[in-house]
């Protein structure tokens, strides 16, 4: 197997004067121009050093770049994508990721939701990732449970809401299996909240009947609840 070279200032040279200039059809142009070799040292460099020097452009090459080669491009980005928001460095531009989840595939949808969504700091973010990209009920409901944040529990519970009884209650047991507190706690939630009977377990959390009403005024209650 070949290896490739990670050690090319001319090319580091290029990249970074592109992206400097926000030429995103230039970049784009000349990374696909590149040998396959060649090109997995660009990859290399835009994940490195070029994308994250240059974090100002990041929306408008990834809306460029990402579509025009999604299988050679989109992991980069998200790579990227996320080291920039968890360092506060990036948030999510809401019309490129709107526009591109209009022509992506449905495993490319996957691979962002799994990329961005357990970083995500806020329940709007969240609920604007999953309901622009997620397509399948399923996958989507596993996938909040995995991330386990509190913005994607708060996003389940209100999916949950539209959702038939069979999804919740599978749910449920998802979250019992997971074990942690918090996962215990929302699965008490949505056993008194949908009055899930058949639903067993030693629940530490403690809710009153009137305080189920309350989980609808918005996610600082729901906050409250599950920390309670």
């Amino acid at each position: 197997m070949r290896t490739f070279q990670r050690h090319n200032p001319a090319l580091l040279q290029k990249l970074n004067a592109l992206a400097a200039a926000d030429d995103a059809d230039g970049l784009r142009d000349y990374l696909l121009s590149l040998s396959a070799s060649t090109f997995r040292t660009a990859g290399s460099m835009l994940a490195d050093e070029v994308l994250p020097a240059h974090s100002a452009h990041f929306w408008h090459l990834f809306s460029v770049i990402v579509p025009a080669h999604a299988k050679a491009f989109l992991g980069t980005f998200l790579k990227v994508a996320v080291a920039l928001y968890k360092s506060e460095k990036l948030a999510l531009d809401e019309e490129v990721l709107t526009a591109y989840s209009l022509v992506c595939s449905h495993i490319d949808k996957a691979k962002l939701l799994q990329a961005l969504l357990p970083c995500l700091r806020t329940e709007r973010e969240v609920f604007f990732l999953f309901d622009n990209f997620c397509d399948n009920e399923d996958f989507g409901f596993a996938l909040l449970i995995k991330s386990g944040t509190m913005p994607c529990y708060y996003t389940l519970f209100n999916a949950l809401k539209c959702s038939e009884e069979h999804h919740i209650k599978q749910c449920a047991a998802m979250l019992m299996k997971k074990g942690d507190s918090r996962s215990f706690n929302l699965a008490c939630i949505l056993k008194q909240y949908f009055g899930l009977a058949d639903i067993s377990g030693q629940f530490s959390l403690r809710i009153q009947d009137y305080e189920l009403s309350r989980l609808d005024q918005g996610y600082d209650y729901f906050v409250k609840m599950m920390n309670k």
